[in-house]
């Protein structure tokens, strides 16, 4: 099946937004409403719970937060029911069941007012009113919340809160002391958790190990959020400090043991501190911690790409901020050791000014911050062994603000083994086989660039590609795409690729030869996944049909390896689906007229 995209209308939006809210408002007069005050990052935030059964599952990790009602204007307002406890049931959504990315956007449902998300994992919709500063939470049933929602409540609302006030949700830990504050970034199971946590245990003060605010001005702060803990269950030992504070509700088959730090820890949780050093951990193999260099590439990946895989509607505001605040912070890589008794005092060591001046940001101060951000898809079946070989490609294009997504189309190779071993930090998503477009697909809705660029794992760009047909986008307002000629390339007896034919005559459509304006797949649609081959065809000509604005220029763009192996080896035409491809626009051409 073709999968649609919805394109709602901003009339569309509000309405669900306005629909939703009435049925909150229903839920709270059947159950009475439970208000609960927080002050974050010198913003105060009223929560409105219909009845007690949201208010206990939301609670508990921000209750180091909490002030009376009375404290400051509220800044914000956010309205948490779920359906089971109150009798109320939602109103139905207006979009497909296909419609969700990962993180929870909501493929077409893209107003600048009226955000939206729905997160399959706490079956949670999340609606927020930028202008107003009301926010909704819903969800069937307050019990079935998982580990990681009663751990890190209302995460999406707070972060759309603190977008408004130029603060940041920032997946990472930090801890501090009276010399200023650490921030650890990167992917899951670099050691972020256990270094905060042996770091609280020893005195210091503690403002996250999941998810922390940071505000740029005046100067970088760090700003506690979650008084929780998340630790897995076989590192638990390491903390017996901790395994009388485990939170109300932690199962033994939850993945991770999520531990409450308030009260027993909430004189350590700081408020707020200065933002003084970044670091991303990596474990060396020997006893001592300590920091080493960090490539501005491998920083720049640690310190939002799991931020943006995340959090919905972050995408290129995220890549700025982190931009922004990579050029104001030294930065380092934390090397951490096996004594794990010793990392408190290896970290505050490092927060000493002798050892902290003597680092520099590792982003450039002449790097232009406001270079939009550029999503790469690599849709990948069975190519494990070309990877390594594409995000080289894709790293020589030197382009400062790239976000690449590795899409694995039900491959039975050691695809992820690879992808753990790139030497960059990459989103990796996976789907059973489905075909190209449907990768592709999946890898544009969970995108946050304002541009995209497609590369099949077995082929290459040359150098500058990107930021040659980026130019010319920004200097045509109304071109959608810009694009090139696609080079074959063959290999020789020595087996180096080499070209052949004419780039003038292969390929006419393909889809790794372009950079598209992230708005031409809302205004033209999706792939369509029916086709195994040919889905470039397809699209070209329903782009043509749009009309969208489509602009050719005189030069090379991708170089197509041919290898023996590649999906489209030995098809003929109609295996390719490229007559179907014409027969469908044709008849969509007949229809039209």
């Amino acid at each position: 099946m073709k999968e649609s995209s919805v394109n709602a209308s901003e009339a569309v939006q509000r309405d669900f937004f306005e629909r939703v809210r009435e049925r909150a408002a229903m839920a709270m007069r059947a159950t009475g409403v439970e208000a609960f005050h927080i002050r974050l990052a010198g913003h105060t935030i009223r929560l409105e719970f219909a009845g007690p059964a949201m208010l206990a599952a939301q609670t508990l990790a921000l209750a180091h937060l909490r002030v009376p009602a009375d404290e400051g204007p509220v800044d914000a307002v956010l309205r948490i029911w779920d359906s089971v406890s109150t009798g109320v049931a939602n109103v139905p959504p207006p979009w497909k069941s296909t419609a969700y990315s990962d993180r929870g956007d909501i493929w077409g449902f893209n107003s600048q007012r009226i955000l939206s998300s729905f997160h399959w994992g706490d079956f949670g919709l999340n609606l927020f009113d930028n202008e107003t500063g009301t926010g909704i939470y819903w969800t069937q049933n307050a019990q079935n919340l998982p580990y990681w929602s009663r751990a890190a409540p209302l995460r999406t609302l707070l972060h759309w809160c603190m977008q408004r006030h130029g603060l940041q949700l920032m997946h990472g830990a930090a801890v501090g002391n009276d010399d200023g504050a650490v921030l650890m970034v990167g992917r899951g199971g670099v050691g972020k958790s256990g270094t905060a946590l042996s770091c609280l245990l020893s005195g210091m003060r503690f403002a996250g190990d999941d998810y922390v605010v940071v505000g740029l001005e005046p100067d970088p702060v760090v700003h506690a959020l979650y008084a929780s803990a998340k630790v897995h269950w076989d590192q638990l030992a390491h903390y017996p400090a901790l395994r009388g504070h485990l939170l109300p509700g932690t199962r033994d088959d939850d993945e991770k043991a999520s531990v409450l730090l308030d009260p027993a820890f909430r004189a350590r949780i700081a408020p707020s501190m200065k933002l003084s050093l970044i670091v991303t951990p990596a474990f060396a193999g020997g006893p001592e911690t300590a920091l080493g260099p960090v490539s501005e590439e491998l920083l720049r990946g640690a310190a939002s790409l799991t931020t943006v895989s995340q959090l919905p509607h972050g995408g290129q505001r995220v890549y700025r901020f982190v931009a922004e605040l990579l050029r104001r912070v030294p930065a380092a890589t934390l090397r951490l050791g096996h004594d794990r008794a010793a990392i408190p005092d290896a970290i505050a060591r490092c927060l000493r000014p002798p050892v902290r001046n003597r680092l520099e940001s590792a982003v450039a101060q002449n790097e232009p911050v406001a270079l939009p951000l550029i999503s790469v898809i690599i849709p990948v079946f069975n190519g494990a062994r070309f990877l390594a070989d594409a995000i080289r490609s894709v790293q020589a294009q030197q382009y400062p603000n790239l976000e690449v997504i590795v899409v694995d189309d039900g491959s039975t190779d050691d695809l992820e083994a690879v992808v753990r071993a790139l030497p960059l930090e990459v989103r990796f998503l996976r789907q059973g086989k489905r075909g190209p477009g449907a990768a592709r697909n999946l890898g544009i809705k969970n995108a946050a660039g304002a541009f995209l660029a497609f590369l099949d794992v077995d082929d290459l760009w040359p150098e500058d590609m990107l930021r040659t047909l980026l130019r010319h986008l920004l200097d045509h307002p109304e071109v959608d795409v810009a694009r090139g000629h696609a080079q074959r390339m063959q290999p020789d007896e020595a087996g180096d690729y080499r070209p052949v034919g004419n780039p003038l005559e292969t390929f006419p459509d393909s889809i790794a030869a372009a950079l598209y304006r992230a708005g031409a797949f809302q205004a033209v649609d999706l792939f369509d996944q029916t086709y195994h081959f040919g889905e470039d065809s397809d699209w070209f000509n329903r782009a043509r049909a749009h009309p969208l604005g489509i602009r050719t220029l005189d030069l090379v763009t991708l170089l197509v390896r041919r290898h023996g192996g590649n999906m489209t080896e030995g098809k003929n035409l109609s295996a390719l689906h490229k007559l179907q491809a014409l027969k469908t626009h044709l008849n969509r051409k007949r229809t039209q007229s």
